[in-house]
């Protein structure tokens, strides 16, 4: 990782628990957007190891928190790399990973208006908005910015997505992890887990499970605090001011 993703994060206001129902709602519906970053190169959180990292950082700003460090890098590799949106979720990772603060981050997801009452997503031009089910709140896909086009799911009303402009369907992919650990940011143990099982803190490291092998996660290496667990059984880092 590069040192422009060391730098502290500071918190723009203290955030809430929003449930494991709520995680998961926000890993099935997620959408974000490059917010006010400068368009990166979307190559840039395209590894697993950038993956994590932004995943740590958002959940530690309470910005569509995961509960699982491996649940947030496994909705990477499922709905946007196997339907064709890793170039566009890659941009907000690599917005996310340069962030200064926690607004930021949040810019970086695009967080907008307040829902209507419909809660139904809809394409806004080449952008994707949805409906956050948690905090009732509009986030954008700028689709347009990876050359990719807008559609809503006819099965699913409350979801918009990417799609290349020359294909009505994004084509599966063959995907698998590819996270690479120097025993810095993360230390793969060996030790067999459950994918159910919720982050926990051992010390400045949150221990995780992914993809059925514990990995120990270090905060301080993103520039976050230490770890901390949360009254429903479940650790992240903490942003460096509170």
């Amino acid at each position: 990782m590069s040192q422009r993703t060391q730098r502290p994060i500071r918190p723009r206001r203290p955030g809430a628990w929003w449930g494991l129902v709520g995680v998961f709602v926000a890993t099935v519906l997620g959408l974000g957007s490059l917010g006010g970053c400068q368009k990166p190169d979307p190559a840039m959180s395209s590894d697993m190891h950038s993956v994590a990292a932004a995943c740590m950082r958002a959940t530690a700003c309470r910005v569509k928190p995961f509960a699982r460090v491996g649940g947030c890098m496994t909705d990477y590799l499922t709905l946007r790399v196997e339907f064709g949106e890793s170039a566009v979720v890659g941009g907000i990772y690599s917005c996310v990973n340069q962030a200064d603060t926690c607004a930021e981050v949040e810019a970086c997801f695009g967080a907008g208006e307040p829902c209507n009452s419909s809660f139904e997503a809809y394409c806004d031009g080449d952008n994707a908005v949805y409906c956050d089910l948690i905090d009732a709140r509009t986030y954008r896909y700028e689709c347009g910015s990876a050359g990719y086009g807008c559609r809503v799911d006819p099965l699913t009303p409350y979801a918009a997505s990417c799609i290349p402009t020359d294909q009505a369907t994004a084509s599966a992919q063959s995907i698998s992890y590819s996270l690479q650990c120097d025993n810095t940011f993360c230390t793969r143990t060996t030790q067999a887990c459950s994918t159910n099982d919720l982050d926990q803190c051992s010390g400045e490291e949150i221990v995780a499970c992914v993809e059925g092998e514990i990995i120990r996660f270090n905060c301080r290496t993103l520039g976050l605090r230490t770890c901390e667990m949360e009254e429903n059984g479940w650790g992240h880092c903490r942003p460096q001011i509170e």
